[in-house]
C-alpha cells in the first residue's frame, strides 16, 4: 500500500469523525459549534469512524495461504482477491455506523458497492457519501441509492446477476426474501438478522448490580438494536424485589425530545409505536402484570415510556417476537438449567449475573462467550448481554473455527453441522444447549 493510500485513509477516519449536524446543516466540528443534544448511549459518529479505523488495518493483512495437498504430491496456492460489486442494504437504528461497518470491509477488498439505507434514516448516508468523496474515493466506487420502495429497487438489482455479494442487516423475515432472490444468480450472502436475547437473573446474584445491569441491556437506544435484551428470566426467589428495583428506576428515565437532560427518546415510526402498544396489550390480556409504564405519553411524537412488565406467559406475542422498544419482559426462572426458559423455540444463552464465579469454560465455550459478552464489534464496550441471532458462521478452516489440534473431552460433544458450531457441555452452564455461532476476524466475506 502506497503513503497516498495509507494518507486517504487516514483522512476517512478522521474526516468521519469531526462533522456535526447542526441545525440542517453539515458542520466541521473545529467551527467550535455546538448544539445541546444529549446522547450518552450510542455515540455513534465514534462508533462509525471506529470501522473505518478497524477495516484499515485488516486492509493490510489480506493474506493467502499455501498448504500441501492430501494425498501429499501437490501443494496448493492460495490467493484472495476482491468478490466483485456488492449490494449493501443497512437499518435505520444505526444508520451511520451500519453505513461504515458493510463499507469499511468492501473498500478495503477492493470491492465497489451499491449501498441503500433505510427510508427512515437517509440522511447520515447521504453525508457519508459526501464524506467519502470529500477525502478521495473515486466516483463510482461506492454509490449510493435511496428509496421508498426497497424491494422494488433492489431485488432488480439482485437478479440482474451484475452485483456478486449482498449483505444485508435487518429483519429475518425480509433476510429470508433477500436469500431466495440470491439464489437465482448464487449470490454470496452475508445476513445479520433479528435477535431475541435473554437476560438471565439467578438467585444469588447482586440485585443492584443486576439491575443496572439489565437496564444497561435494554434500554440502549431506547430499545431499538438487535443486542438488546428481548427477554428477562429472574430466578422466581428474586423477582419480585428485582421487578420492583427495576421498575422504580425505568419509570425514573426522562422520556422526551433528544434536548437537555432526557434518558428516553421516540421510537422510530408510526409503525413502530403501533407494534410496541399492541405487544404490551397482547401481554396484558394474556395475564401480565405493568409495573410501570405501560401507556402511550399523551401528545405529538412516537413516544413511549419505559415499561416493566411480570408474569408474561410463554404465549404471549412478545415472547417469540423481537421488541425493538423500551418493554421489559419478566419471567420466572423456576430452577438452574432454564427450567423456567423451556418450551420456547429459542436458546437462552446469553447475558447472565450471578454472585459465584462458574468454573473457566473450554476453549471453544471461551469463544463463544467472548462473541456474546465481549467486543463482538469495533469500539462497543462490553455490556452483560447477548444476541442469539440467525447469522451466518464461518466455513470449516476459516480463522474462528474450532481448534483442530484440540483434543475434545468425553464431557463434551461438538457438533459442525450447517455451517453452525454447537457445544452441548454437562458443566459449569446454566443450560446444557449452548448455541452459538463464531465469527472470524474477518467475517465479512468480501474476500474470495
Amino acid at each position: 500500500m502506497t503513503e497516498l493510500d495509507l494518507a486517504a485513509e487516514a483522512k476517512v477516519v478522521d474526516a468521519v469523525e469531526k462533522r456535526l449536524f447542526i441545525d440542517g446543516k453539515w458542520v466541521e466540528a473545529a467551527d467550535g459549534a455546538t448544539f445541546g443534544v444529549v446522547d450518552p448511549s450510542t455515540g455513534e459518529i465514534a462508533y462509525a469512524a471506529e470501522f473505518c479505523r478497524h477495516f484499515a488495518g485488516e486492509a493490510v493483512r489480506i493474506d493467502g495461504g499455501y498448504q500441501t495437498a492430501p494425498a501429499g504430491n501437490a501443494r496448493f496456492l492460495i490467493a484472495r482477491q476482491p468478490v466483485g460489486p456488492c449490494l449493501l442494504i443497512t437499518p435505520w437504528n444505526f444508520p451511520m455506523a451500519m453505513g461504515t461497518r458493510k463499507l469499511g470491509p468492501a473498500l478495503a477488498a477492493g470491492c465497489a458497492s451499491v449501498i441503500k439505507p433505510a427510508h427512515q434514516t437517509p440522511l447520515s448516508m447521504l453525508a457519508l457519501m459526501e464524506i467519502l468523496a470529500e477525502v478521495g474515493v473515486p466516483a463510482g466506487v461506492v454509490n449510493c441509492v435511496t428509496a421508498m420502495d426497497a424491494g422494488g429497487v433492489m431485488e432488480p438489482l439482485i437478479r440482474s446477476g451484475l452485483a456478486r455479494k449482498l449483505s444485508f442487516t435487518g429483519s429475518t423475515r425480509v433476510g429470508r426474501m433477500l436469500l431466495e432472490q440470491c439464489a437465482e444468480k448464487v449470490l454470496r450472502t452475508s445476513l445479520e438478522l433479528g435477535g431475541n436475547a435473554p437476560f438471565i437473573v439467578f438467585e444469588d446474584a447482586d440485585l443492584d448490580e443486576a439491575v443496572d445491569g439489565a437496564i444497561a441491556a435494554k434500554m440502549r437506544n431506547m430499545g431499538e438494536a438487535c443486542t438488546a435484551a428481548n427477554r428477562l428470566f429472574v430466578h422466581e426467589s428474586v423477582i419480585g424485589e428485582f421487578g420492583k428495583r427495576l421498575a422504580q428506576k425505568m419509570s425514573g428515565l426522562s422520556v422526551g425530545r433528544g434536548t437537555g437532560d432526557v434518558k428516553v427518546g421516540p421510537l422510530i415510526d408510526e409503525a413502530a409505536l403501533a407494534k410496541v402498544e399492541s405487544l404490551v396489550a397482547d401481554a396484558v390480556e394474556r395475564g401480565a402484570t405493568v409495573l410501570t409504564g405501560g401507556e402511550v405519553v399523551a401528545g405529538n411524537g412516537y413516544f413511549y415510556p419505559p415499561t416493566v412488565l411480570t408474569g408474561v406467559p410463554r404465549d404471549a406475542l412478545m415472547a417469540d417476537q423481537e421488541i425493538f422498544g423500551p418493554i421489559a419482559p419478566l419471567n420466572p426462572l423456576r430452577r438452574r438449567g432454564g427450567g423456567g426458559c423451556r418450551g420456547q423455540r429459542h436458546g437462552v444463552r446469553a447475558g447472565r449475573l450471578r454472585l459465584h464465579q462458574r468454573p473457566a469454560p473450554c476453549t471453544p465455550c471461551r469463544r463463544v462467550d467472548r462473541d456474546r459478552h465481549g467486543r463482538s464489534q469495533p469500539g462497543s464496550r462490553v455490556e452483560p448481554r447477548g444476541s442469539l441471532r440467525r447469522r451466518q458462521a464461518v466455513r470449516p478452516g476459516s480463522r474462528g473455527w474450532f481448534p483442530r489440534h484440540r483434543r475434545v473431552p468425553r464431557d463434551e460433544i461438538h457438533r459442525h453441522r450447517h455451517g453452525l458450531n454447537h457445544a452441548i457441555t454437562r458443566h459449569h452452564h446454566p443450560t446444557r444447549l449452548i448455541p452459538g455461532i463464531l465469527l472470524s476476524g474477518n467475517s465479512t466475506g468480501l474476500m474470495r
